[in-house]
């Protein structure tokens, strides 16, 4: 049963490990893509890698006419859109050991698309605005959220004291 349950452990963690990686990945896709092509200018082959990536990982189907637009230059690039603006708190204040935390984000701005990552303490990881958290332990619980919208990434930081 441990046996099981450390490679249970171990396989979530190679999935968020995978999942941040794979985030990276699209962001410097993103900020190449990003970068205008001059007229006569010849498309420079890392284009086609870029917009392969965002095919590749995007939720949403990229159609061949919308990939053609990405290696291209034609489709937006992020200074079409407005800066990121992001908050994150958390609720309640203070908490007890034992007691649900939620940690919460929000994301304004950029293309309207976000994606949340959440990291901190007690082993607190999230790809989602919004997760609760009991910590068993008193001490004060740090953590950090980047939020992401195109090719623009903002941080938030946040703690909560867990009292006895």
């Amino acid at each position: 049963m441990p046996l099981a349950l450390a490679y249970i452990g171990w396989q979530v963690t190679s999935s968020l490990e995978s999942a941040k990686l794979n985030q990276q990945y699209v962001q410097i896709a993103s900020g190449i893509l990003s970068q205008s092509i001059r007229k006569n200018e010849e498309v420079p082959p890392i284009r086609r890698w870029a917009a392969s990536v965002l095919k590749k990982f995007t939720p949403v189907e990229i159609g061949e006419n919308e990939f053609a637009d990405l290696v291209s230059g034609k489709a937006r690039t992020s200074s079409d859109f407005p800066y990121v603006e992001a908050t994150a708190f958390v609720k309640p204040k203070t908490a007890k050991v034992g007691e649900v935390v939620s940690f919460i984000a929000d994301a304004s701005g950029g293309n309207g698309f976000y994606s949340f990552f959440w990291e901190g303490s007690d082993g607190l990881k999230s790809f989602y605005p919004v997760i609760d958290k009991r910590f068993t332990t008193p001490g004060v619980k740090k953590a950090s959220v980047e939020i992401t919208s195109y090719n623009q990434t903002i941080k938030r930081e946040v703690s909560i004291e867990i009292t006895p």
